[in-house]
């Protein structure tokens, strides 16, 4: 038997900022954006001026640590680095942006990150307002507006069948190797969906699913997409810890869901919000479900 919150404690916000000087971003924003917040979050929070957090006292009680380096609870499964408790979804909008430019982006937040409101508003007011990019764009903060305050789910019966778009590239491994899109199931989706929710419940939200991962597995083994069409999407983003641009990839496109999905509805649904597979905190594995 599943055991979600219901409603689920997970919020949408909306960014808005305006440019004061042109900002040029990168391929993929998502991550320069992650980039820019960790380090304004780090100047505003950290109390001792340390250069490793790994030997700070203060790391279990530090709101940096608990927003941007997490650490799973101890006795927790393992679900390989917890991700952090918020999601940056970047929008379409053009890449270069000149002055007077209105840019936003919308933050999924649950977790901790619920527990420092504010401090997570601030911290964004100072990672936009100077130093983006190489041209050293900056803006100023205009907005931070929740759009939804929680997630209602939907308890009724499951659909047999229902649509998947892939927004961005969902990043997954199978026997730690990137799957491409030839190799691409059904099942991997819905197990990437499975893990991600799982982890947000046990580890930042201390709550037991019930999940019988075993049981799962195997019905999502049964699943299968339909007219899906598949591919694979390649870029770089610049990595702070690597001092480089790493190369990334991940599957996008859309198909059909077919089989029974009654023990993944929930999921599937919570998955809209929390994203799945690897990359969440700046994006990647975002989807939307379509009745069909």
């Amino acid at each position: 038997m599943t055991a979600l919150p219901n409603p689920f404690p997970v919020q949408r916000w909306r960014v808005q900022a305006r440019v004061l000087r042109p900002v040029h971003w990168p391929e993929y924003e998502g991550s320069a954006l992650r980039g820019l917040w960790g380090h304004a979050l780090r100047r505003m929070a950290c109390a001792t001026g340390l250069s490793d957090c790994a030997a700070c006292p203060l790391r279990t009680r530090c709101p940096y640590m608990a927003l941007f380096e997490p650490a799973p609870p101890p006795g927790s499964r393992t679900y390989g680095d917890m991700t952090p408790p918020y999601v940056i979804e970047p929008s379409d909008g053009p890449r270069s942006l000149p002055v007077g430019q209105t840019f936003h982006f919308d933050l999924v937040l649950f977790g901790a990150a619920l527990n420092h409101g504010p401090l997570v508003q601030q911290a964004w007011r100072q990672a936009l307002s100077a130093n983006i990019g190489p041209a050293r764009g900056a803006m100023a903060l205009e907005r931070f507006e929740c759009l939804q305050p929680h997630v209602q789910l939907d308890m009724g019966p499951a659909p047999v069948r229902v649509h998947v778009q892939l927004l961005t590239p969902l990043f997954i491994k199978r026997e730690g190797r990137p799957v491409p899109a030839r190799q691409w199931s059904a099942a991997d989706f819905v197990w990437a969906v499975v893990r991600r929710v799982a982890e947000v419940c046990e580890l930042h939200l201390q709550h037991p699913t019930g999940l019988d991962f075993q049981a799962l597995k195997s019905a999502a083994a049964r699943l299968r997409f339909a007219h899906g069409q598949w591919s694979d999407h390649r870029f770089e983003r610049w990595s702070n810890r690597q001092g480089r641009n790493t190369p990334l990839s991940g599957v996008v496109g859309h198909g059909v869901l077919v089989g029974d999905l009654v023990p993944f509805w929930p999921l599937l649904q919570l998955g809209q919000w929390l994203h799945a597979g690897g990359k969440t905190s700046f994006g990647l594995g975002r989807y939307q479900l379509h009745p069909v």
